[in-house]
């Protein structure tokens, strides 16, 4: 049974609590939640609120139990089964996102929702042909109303990665006429723009692709909110905090010899769009290597705990941290403790773990402080590849650096500063490594990695898929792979995507000026 209509104040209490999960006050939004559910212990909504917020805390096992309730007393709702599925996947559960997904499917078998979220999951696990399935029919009942043109819009960028046959003039033509239909600046253009790039890229015609893309990226540049050379101050502090301690790792070697408990991290670090998907595919084939994919445990919770102790934020308490006491050394003990555990939460136990934040760049002072025997991998492109990928696609955080190519050059020029800096501080302690070798070079230059991480190599690191993707997958259950390489990544491994700039470096130097 489910109390569907909650009292006017009792909604606006509701409604309060969202606002404080998206304005990041947790204590707040947890506390309104309890209350309420005193009250209207059989509310869904109030039961998938609260759910969702102990899954954003990592409280896994208290968010799937609420989001049941949420979807027991809701069934005429897709949303909770959305939010258990995202936590199934945060867990690893994967067999049980299988099942969700499947039984979303015959209960919501003609939700345009339900059917994109099935095609993205199915994009996720390599079960291709299912996903231009699902694709197909969601575009087919979005087409159909005027008020699902952004979710058909999505649904076409996602077909056209799973589609080569989508990338032709009828497609173009489709997309330019329903864009003509809608608000000029508006997000469903912006896609819009994205996808019609997309097609007239993979039809040659260069300088139509770049408009469109141009197009995109300034509808999607007015929704940042700061300047990337705001970002100065920051990127210069990291590096004046650890100037005093980083000749030749004098403080940082204090903590080498500790009793480093929980497993040896691999960090895979660089700009976005460099190949770590590919690279953390290929060592997650190792038996004892698992992957945490891209997560914020460094830059959020490991730094929250120590801005809350030193009253300081990341990176002005580093001058602090890289002090050698009894207080550090217990601090750093509960930081692992608090790593670990996020580990354990999601059901990893291997004695490796990769974990692929790009942007982990900017906190490797850090990452070698608590973890003094972590392997730290620098995957480096052509940055001229790099800009063209992050031009063309569209990423649903609104930085300025990824929607804008002036101020992809400004924050190009931190990350190289800041890597010049941290590879002259720790030596041969980062491993190097390009993204061209690897790829006309895999089996050679995985071993080395491995090597470097102190294991042996693996021939399943390296493995060969058959030229329809949709033949790849051998097991059902497998590890979803939640970035924009997920389609391109269960692929064989090729050189095709090195020197995709090259026909539009003239265009490019003309948009950066």
């Amino acid at each position: 049974m489910n109390e569907l209509n909650l009292p006017k104040e009792a909604q606006h209490a509701l409604e309060k609590a969202q606002h404080c999960v998206e304005k990041k006050d947790y204590g707040q939004a947890h506390k309104i939640l309890r209350s309420l559910l005193q009250v209207y212990p059989h509310n869904g909504q109030i039961h998938l609120v609260l759910g969702e917020l102990y899954s954003i805390v990592e409280e896994f096992d208290r968010a799937i139990s609420h989001l049941s309730q949420a979807c027991q007393r809701m069934p005429q709702d897709y949303r909770p089964i959305f939010s258990l599925m995202d936590t199934f996947e945060a867990v690893n559960a994967h067999a049980d996102v299988t099942t969700l997904n499947n039984f979303m499917l015959a209960q919501f078998r003609q939700s345009p929702e339900v059917l994109y979220k099935a095609a993205l999951h199915c994009s996720e696990t390599g079960q291709f042909t299912k996903a231009k399935e699902y694709c197909k029919r969601c575009i087919a009942l979005c087409e159909s109303s005027s008020k699902m043109v952004q979710l058909l819009a999505y649904a076409w960028l996602l077909m056209l990665k799973l589609d080569a046959s989508m990338h032709c003039s009828s497609s173009a033509d489709q997309l330019i006429k329903l864009l003509e239909s809608q608000p000029k600046n508006s997000p469903q253009a912006m896609l819009l723009h994205y996808g019609i790039g997309e097609v007239f890229h993979h039809l040659g015609q260069t300088e139509k692709a770049f408009m469109q893309w141009q197009q995109a990226n300034n509808i999607q540049r007015m929704q940042a909110n700061f300047d990337t050379q705001d970002l100065a101050t920051f990127f210069g502090q990291i590096k004046s905090v650890h100037s005093p301690f980083t000749q030749h790792n004098k403080r940082l070697e204090h903590n080498n010899n500790a009793n480093v408990e929980g497993p040896i991290l691999i960090f895979i670090i660089g700009l976005p769009r460099t190949g770590s998907t590919l690279l953390e595919t290929l060592l997650s084939k190792h038996s004892a290597i698992e992957s945490v994919a891209e997560t914020t445990i460094i830059s959020e919770q490991l730094a929250r705990y120590f801005t809350q102790h030193f009253k300081q934020p990341y990176p002005l308490f580093m001058s602090a941290l890289l002090q050698d006491s009894c207080e550090n050394d217990t601090l750093l003990k509960n930081a692992r403790a608090i790593y670990n555990s996020a580990i354990k939460k999601r059901q990893l136990t291997a004695p490796y773990i990769i974990d692929k934040l790009p942007a982990n760049f900017q906190s490797i002072g850090l990452i070698k402080r608590v973890f003094p025997d972590a392997k730290i991998i620098h995957l480096s492109r052509n940055f001229d590849d790099v800009a063209l990928s992050i031009f063309r696609h569209h990423f649903a955080s609104n930085e300025p650096y990824f929607c804008d190519l002036s101020q992809l050059n400004v924050y190009h020029g931190f990350y190289q500063s800041l890597m010049a800096f941290w590879h002259k501080a720790f030596g041969s302690e980062i491993y190097r490594l390009h993204y061209e070798d690897l790829v006309q070079q895999a089996e050679t230059l995985i071993s080395q990695v491995l090597s470097y991480c102190g294991l042996e190599f693996e021939q399943a690191c390296i493995y060969q898929q058959t030229a329809d993707p949709a033949h790849t997958v051998q097991d059902l259950h497998i590890k979803p792979i939640k970035t924009l390489s997920a389609v391109q990544v269960r692929a064989p491994i090729s050189n095709l995507s090195v020197g995709n700039a090259k026909p539009y470096k003239a265009m490019m130097n003309e948009c950066s000026k």
